[in-house]
Protein backbone atom coordinates (compact mmCIF):
# COMPACT_ATOMS: atom_id res chain seq x y z
CA UNK A 1 0.00 0.00 0.00
CA UNK A 2 1.78 3.28 -0.75
CA UNK A 3 1.86 5.57 2.47
CA UNK A 4 2.42 9.39 2.85
CA UNK A 5 0.62 10.55 -0.40
CA UNK A 6 0.78 14.21 -0.01
CA UNK A 7 -2.20 15.73 -0.61
CA UNK A 8 -1.47 19.53 0.31
CA UNK A 9 1.17 19.28 -2.68
CA UNK A 10 -1.37 17.84 -5.09
CA UNK A 11 -4.44 20.51 -4.06
CA UNK A 12 -1.40 23.23 -4.18
CA UNK A 13 -0.97 21.95 -7.43
CA UNK A 14 -4.42 22.08 -9.13
CA UNK A 15 -5.82 25.42 -7.78
CA UNK A 16 -2.67 26.96 -9.25
CA UNK A 17 -4.21 25.49 -12.71
CA UNK A 18 -7.91 26.31 -11.85
CA UNK A 19 -8.62 21.96 -11.64
CA UNK A 20 -10.19 19.72 -9.01
CA UNK A 21 -9.95 16.27 -7.87
CA UNK A 22 -12.42 15.83 -10.38
CA UNK A 23 -10.23 16.71 -13.14
CA UNK A 24 -7.06 14.43 -12.01
CA UNK A 25 -9.75 11.66 -12.01
CA UNK A 26 -10.97 12.37 -15.16
CA UNK A 27 -7.19 12.56 -16.66
CA UNK A 28 -6.29 8.95 -15.61
CA UNK A 29 -9.09 7.56 -16.27
CA UNK A 30 -10.53 7.00 -13.14
CA UNK A 31 -14.01 7.90 -10.54
CA UNK A 32 -13.93 10.64 -7.93
CA UNK A 33 -13.62 7.57 -5.64
CA UNK A 34 -10.54 6.15 -6.36
CA UNK A 35 -8.89 9.82 -6.09
CA UNK A 36 -10.60 10.11 -2.60
CA UNK A 37 -8.88 6.88 -1.61
CA UNK A 38 -5.61 7.91 -2.93
CA UNK A 39 -5.99 10.84 -0.97
CA UNK A 40 -6.51 8.67 1.92
CA UNK A 41 -3.38 6.05 1.57
CA UNK A 42 -6.31 3.97 1.17
CA UNK A 43 -5.36 3.07 -2.69
CA UNK A 44 -1.73 2.76 -4.78
CA UNK A 45 -1.12 4.93 -7.52
CA UNK A 46 -0.44 3.05 -10.67
CA UNK A 47 2.48 3.90 -13.01
CA UNK A 48 -0.20 5.31 -15.91
CA UNK A 49 -1.77 7.08 -13.89
CA UNK A 50 1.11 8.90 -12.38
CA UNK A 51 1.96 9.42 -16.35
CA UNK A 52 -1.49 11.20 -16.88
CA UNK A 53 -1.40 12.82 -13.58
CA UNK A 54 2.27 14.27 -14.88
CA UNK A 55 0.61 15.15 -18.55
CA UNK A 56 -2.12 17.45 -16.34
CA UNK A 57 -0.44 18.94 -13.55
CA UNK A 58 3.19 19.71 -15.92
CA UNK A 59 5.45 18.12 -13.70
CA UNK A 60 7.63 15.10 -13.96
CA UNK A 61 6.80 11.60 -13.71
CA UNK A 62 9.51 10.98 -10.99
CA UNK A 63 8.30 14.12 -9.03
CA UNK A 64 4.70 12.55 -9.31
CA UNK A 65 5.86 9.37 -8.22
CA UNK A 66 7.54 10.76 -5.35
CA UNK A 67 4.41 12.94 -3.98
CA UNK A 68 2.27 10.33 -4.48
CA UNK A 69 3.61 8.20 -1.64
CA UNK A 70 6.65 5.89 -0.98
CA UNK A 71 5.58 2.68 -2.84
CA UNK A 72 4.32 4.47 -5.99
CA UNK A 73 6.10 3.19 -9.39
CA UNK A 74 7.31 5.77 -11.88
CA UNK A 75 5.97 5.24 -15.53
CA UNK A 76 8.96 3.51 -17.69
CA UNK A 77 9.70 5.56 -20.49
CA UNK A 78 7.31 2.74 -23.02
CA UNK A 79 4.49 3.57 -20.25
CA UNK A 80 4.43 7.32 -20.79
CA UNK A 81 4.93 6.91 -24.41
CA UNK A 82 1.76 5.13 -24.84
CA UNK A 83 0.16 7.63 -22.33
CA UNK A 84 0.88 10.26 -24.54
CA UNK A 85 -0.03 8.48 -27.98
CA UNK A 86 -3.11 7.69 -26.37
CA UNK A 87 -4.09 10.89 -25.08
CA UNK A 88 -3.26 11.66 -29.15
CA UNK A 89 -5.12 9.73 -30.63
CA UNK A 90 -8.74 10.59 -29.22
CA UNK A 91 -8.34 9.82 -25.56
CA UNK A 92 -10.16 12.85 -24.78
CA UNK A 93 -11.42 13.62 -21.18
CA UNK A 94 -15.21 14.31 -20.89
CA UNK A 95 -15.98 17.18 -18.86
CA UNK A 96 -19.19 18.02 -17.05
CA UNK A 97 -20.89 22.03 -17.29
CA UNK A 98 -19.40 23.17 -14.32
CA UNK A 99 -15.72 21.52 -15.08
CA UNK A 100 -16.26 23.46 -18.63
CA UNK A 101 -17.37 26.55 -17.12
CA UNK A 102 -14.63 26.72 -14.83
CA UNK A 103 -12.15 26.17 -17.80
CA UNK A 104 -13.53 29.28 -19.76
CA UNK A 105 -13.40 31.51 -16.72
CA UNK A 106 -9.64 30.52 -16.33
CA UNK A 107 -9.43 31.52 -20.26
CA UNK A 108 -11.04 34.19 -19.83
CA UNK A 109 -8.72 35.64 -16.95
CA UNK A 110 -5.65 34.09 -18.52
CA UNK A 111 -6.86 36.95 -21.94
CA UNK A 112 -7.73 39.25 -19.60
CA UNK A 113 -3.56 39.22 -18.44
CA UNK A 114 -2.11 38.69 -21.53
CA UNK A 115 -4.10 41.80 -22.84
CA UNK A 116 -2.50 43.70 -19.98
CA UNK A 117 0.54 42.51 -20.39
CA UNK A 118 1.21 44.18 -24.53
CA UNK A 119 -0.98 46.58 -23.24
CA UNK A 120 1.74 47.80 -20.74
CA UNK A 121 4.52 46.95 -22.96
CA UNK A 122 2.98 49.06 -25.80
CA UNK A 123 2.94 49.72 -29.60
CA UNK A 124 5.18 46.51 -31.36
CA UNK A 125 8.61 48.33 -32.23
CA UNK A 126 8.89 48.74 -36.61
Amino acid sequence: MSLFFDKEWFEAKLEALGLTRVHLAACAGLQVEDIDAIYKDQREVRAAEVAAFSRLIGESPAEIAKRCGISTPAPTPEVAASQTRAAENGNRVSLGQSELAALHARIDRLERLLLDVLDRLGPPLP
